[in-house]
């Protein structure tokens, strides 16, 4: 619906501008759209970003994404990180919702462009029908790509600007031929415009359940409401009564900030009848502050009277908060996070002197986690996610260079940890086990040659994800005093992860144990699974951050991990 609104909004624009060339038409136009959007859009992103870093623990992701939004490039993010938009993990994400801006700010790219080449934006004899004609045929490839694609690959078809731009398009087509449809209008005059209003509202909200049907439902009647509206009807006195035109004065920061405030609800506060209210209240008071201090200086004088200043200023803005946004991410990292993530009584690391080198994928990347968090430990970082260690398939070829690396730089005494959660990849494929014993052949005498301790960490019980956007809100915090009741879950059986694992590894640890005896294997299960079935979160303790990897959150975890390493460090070897 929006997208249509903002064709013909920016088409009606384009129509009533006179230029001298066409440099003097891009500037004039970008400059506009940089005072329209980017001042808001920049304080929406330094604030949610500062947010998140108070209340979120490891938003790496979140503020990549704040960060390109700047650049109309987070749609371009979202998609390469296969979020769903109407999932758990994206409502978790304050800045989800600018992929929509991402798609109109590539479309305004390629636009004014297209409209200037086809004598539109110069105000020639034939440009509006050159226009039209180009802006079809454009629209109609859109439409069909966009339909072919949703079959075989939603989140392109969903996210990016080629298999959107058809329902841009159509609020341009609307506009420039609203005059040569009058007999359709006739007919659509036939139809209460109120009806044609209940009938969009309706569709959106059954929306999920057939999205590519009710995409274009949305986009035709949108456009019927479009051609219908005319003073004096009821729907339109509604649409322009004062209040309802300041809402739409508002509406784009509205647009921002309803789905920061509201994802970051869900990491501390919640949302229940309760907190509605004030989130609402909470919401409109950025949005018209927003408006009123920040869009509105923007577009005046205040901002810069020349073009080029005015163009500079906004992407030295945009450089300049992307730049506060991702370093948050990297320099600080956790520094200003409000929750409790510190051990609660951390054993000390045996081997002060050593280096601990773990290498492996995102499971390995929660036990390089674990030893930071506990800060008695010297750690070196070879993990590549989603790569298992002893992986160096075209995917993963980087951790053929980190084992060169790690072997060059161990020294003696040293501990080397190899660590993957492979049960499943075992189970699947018995030449996993293969992989993993040609690893050990080639790693595993070097190391010792050099007296370094090699671990290798044993794969640890599963169990059924929360059902909620994102693990770590299954903690208590001081201020996320509710825990969502989408954390407790269905446990599953532990005896049947055991003997599952008994009968894929069963083989390769026999043969571990006999070839490289001085190999130490590190098994967790009785820590992350203490009980006869495995749960993610129970009443008093958290294991899982989702169905495998650890809720390092906890410190109570953290701690009773650690000993367990420890203990494996200390015992006898061989």
């Amino acid at each position: 619906m929006f997208f249509v609104i903002s064709g013909y909004v920016i088409t009606l624009s384009l129509a009533s501008k006179k230029s001298k060339n066409f440099g003097d038409f891009l500037s004039c136009f970008y400059e506009r759209r940089i005072r329209r959007l980017l001042p808001a859009l920049a304080l929406f992103v330094a604030i949610s970003a500062t947010a998140s870093h108070l209340f979120i623990r490891n938003a790496s992701q979140y503020y990549i994404t704040g960060a390109l939004a700047l650049f109309g490039l987070s749609n371009q993010y979202i998609f390469s990180q296969q979020f769903d938009y109407w999932g758990l993990n994206s409502s978790m994400n304050p800045f989800t919702n600018t992929w929509s801006l991402g798609v109109e700010e590539q479309f305004y790219l390629l636009f004014p462009i297209i409209a200037w080449l086809m004598g539109f934006a110069q105000h020639k004899t034939h440009g509006a029908r050159n226009l039209f004609v180009c802006i079809s045929v454009l629209a109609v490839a859109s439409a069909a790509s966009y339909v072919y694609l949703y079959q075989i690959n939603q989140a392109a078809a969903y996210f990016l600007m080629p298999f959107r731009f058809w329902e841009i398009a159509a609020g341009c087509l609307l506009f420039i031929g609203s005059d040569k449809i009058s007999r359709i209008k006739l007919q659509l005059d036939k139809i209460p415009p109120s009806l044609v209003f209940i009938s969009i509202s309706c569709v959106m909200l059954f929306s999920r359940n057939n999205p590519l049907p009710a995409t274009f439902l949305i986009v035709l009647l949108t456009s019927f409401l479009l051609l219908q509206l005319e003073s004096g009807q009821g729907l339109f006195n509604l649409l322009t009564n004062k209040y309802v035109v300041y809402i739409g004065l508002i509406s784009y920061s509205l647009y921002l900030w309803h789905w920061s405030v509201l994802s970051l609800a869900r990491w501390t506060v919640g949302i229940s009848k309760v907190t509605v209210l004030p989130l609402l209240i909470f919401i409109f008071a950025l949005s018209i502050f927003s408006y009123e201090f920040i869009e509105k200086s923007s577009r005046g004088n205040a901002w810069s009277t020349r073009r080029s200043i005015a163009i500079a200023k906004g992407l030295l803005i945009a450089i300049g908060v992307s730049t506060f946004t991702l370093s948050i991410g990297s320099a600080l990292k956790s520094k200003f996070y409000l929750g409790d993530i510190k051990p609660k009584d951390p054993p000390i690391n045996p081997l002060l002197h050593s280096t601990f080198h773990v290498m492996g994928d995102s499971h390995g990347y929660d036990i390089l986690e674990l030893l930071k968090i506990n800060g008695t430990y010297k750690v070196s970082s070879y993990i590549i996610r989603a790569c298992r260690f002893y992986f160096n398939n075209s995917g993963c070829l980087n951790h053929k260079k980190n084992l060169n690396e790690l072997i060059k730089i161990t020294k003696p005494g040293d501990v080397v940890i190899f660590a993957s959660n492979d049960l499943p990849y075992l189970r699947k494929d018995p030449e996993d086990a293969s992989t993993m014993l040609s690893f050990f052949e080639l790693v595993a005498p070097r190391l010792r040659a050099k007296n370094v301790l090699i671990i290798l960490k044993l794969p640890h019980p599963e169990s059924n994800s929360p059902n909620v956007g994102n693990g770590f809100i299954c903690k208590k915090e001081f201020f996320r005093q509710t825990i969502n009741s989408g954390c407790f879950v269905k446990g599953l059986p532990k005896n049947k992860f055991l003997f599952n694992r008994e009968q894929a590894t069963k083989a390769l640890i026999h043969k571990i144990r006999t070839t490289y005896p001085y190999i130490m294997l590190w098994d967790i299960s009785s820590v992350v699974c203490p009980g006869v079935e495995c749960f993610p979160v129970t009443k008093d303790h958290q294991y899982f951050s989702d169905g495998s990897h650890l809720f390092l959150s906890s410190g109570t975890l953290s701690d009773a991990l650690t000993s367990s390493l420890n203990l494996l460090l200390t015992s006898p070897k061989k």
